[in-house]
């Protein structure tokens, strides 16, 4: 589902499906300033970078961080309107291409991110060490 959201480092306001019609995967992680850096860093000792250039994040914010003091690709839920209609508080989405669902996760376990990565790749460079018994 498309909303509006602000960017923070700009003040810009646009949609997410204007995000989107540039990339191939969207990861999009939702969750108030304090948890989103919290996901930034688990996302970072869980997956490698490689993995990473695969889709592109976006950070949603569900509260008001201060302008031009935000990392890049975080945006502003300005209304809530896509925490609701994505059904999340904390969490991340893994966005298709064609717009589908691939992923779907409450909260920030990037372990079972990572195995969910290695079951559709048979490539485990996808993590940073190997997940063993999968």
């Amino acid at each position: 589902p498309d909303g509006p959201l602000k960017d923070c480092s700009s003040g810009k306001a646009l949609t997410l499906y204007e995000i989107f019609k540039d990339t191939d995967f969207l990861l999009l992680i939702f969750g108030n300033a304090q948890s989103l850096q919290t996901a930034k860093k688990k996302l970072s000792e869980n997956l490698n970078l490689s993995s990473q250039a695969l889709w592109k994040t976006l950070f949603i914010c569900s509260d008001f961080p201060e302008l031009g003091k935000t990392e890049p690709w975080t945006f502003q839920d300005v209304s809530g309107i896509l925490s609701k209609k994505y059904g999340l508080g904390e969490g991340l989405y893994l966005i298709r291409p064609d717009r589908y669902v691939a992923y779907r996760q409450q909260g920030f376990d990037f372990e079972d991110f990572q195995k969910y990565l290695i079951q559709i790749s048979s490539d485990e460079s996808f993590t940073k060490t190997k997940i063993p018994n999968l």
